[in-house]
């Protein structure tokens, strides 16, 4: 649906959505940037430590994400200061691949 507002000879366009009530699948989608980075971007890449099933990995060295469930916060985190024996990541990735990597983790860890 799309409304047109008029406002002093200025045009605003709003465009409403339906919204349908299916959440988007991270997990299933192969070729989210959140999921390449995990498996490949970053180095080392996060599945040679960490086990998470939506990525099929089953890395020993790191905690199980599956397990851990960790939240936005936990992961920021840990990516920016690493932890243990966890490198820091950020040099690598930017602030919008941080967010990738943080919703596939968090909508993907434990499903």
């Amino acid at each position: 649906m799309v409304f047109i507002f008029f406002l002093d000879s200025v045009i605003i366009i709003s465009v409403a959505t339906e919204i349908t009530g299916r959440k988007h699948d991270v997990a299933e989608d192969e070729n989210t940037l959140g999921n390449r980075l995990f498996l490949e971007t970053t180095n080392p890449p996060c599945g040679v430590c960490h086990t998470l099933e939506a990525a099929r990995t089953r890395g020993v060295v790191g905690p199980n994400l599956d397990e851990l469930r960790p939240n936005a916060h936990r992961i920021r985190a840990a990516l920016a200061q690493g932890v243990g024996a966890m490198p820091s990541y950020a040099e690598q990735l930017t602030a919008s691949e941080i967010e990738a990597l943080v919703e596939f983790i968090t909508l993907s860890a434990g499903k």
